[in-house]
């Protein structure tokens, strides 16, 4: 398992704190991104990332991250059968990837920031 970031939950195990290159070359060299968040945060800039470098994702729909899996199509991990369903997807990488790929291609920043502002005016 490969950690990345500034690890400000303290994280234990093996983590990197990479430049952007070397994390971009890090990403690319991975089958599958397996994103398992235990905050309630928006969406992970490094699966939206993944998914744009055409790697296939298991994202637990936390979220932000319920938004970013729905949209690109991608699976919940199932933790019992993870390894197996790591596989499976690493399999399917080719018209997943490329699929997830042109959807976030695709995305919209201008109705992005125009629903964002309309919720900050409702809520304010």
């Amino acid at each position: 398992m490969i950690t990345s970031g500034s690890n400000t939950i303290g994280l234990d195990g093996a983590h990197y704190d990479v430049e952007r290159e070397r994390y971009l070359r890090l990403l690319r060299a991975c089958d599958v991104g397996v994103f398992l968040p235990r905050m309630r945060e928006g969406w992970s800039r490094c699966a939206a990332e993944a998914l744009l470098l055409g790697l296939p994702c298991l994202i637990r729909p936390i979220a932000g991250l319920g938004d970013l899996a729905a949209l690109t199509g991608q699976p919940t991990p199932d933790l019992d059968r993870l390894p197996a369903q790591v596989r499976e997807h690493a399999a399917a990488r080719r018209t997943e990837a490329k699929a997830a790929y042109e959807t976030l291609a695709r995305f919209d920043l201008y109705y992005f920031g125009n629903a964002w502002g309309d919720l900050l005016a409702q809520v304010a």
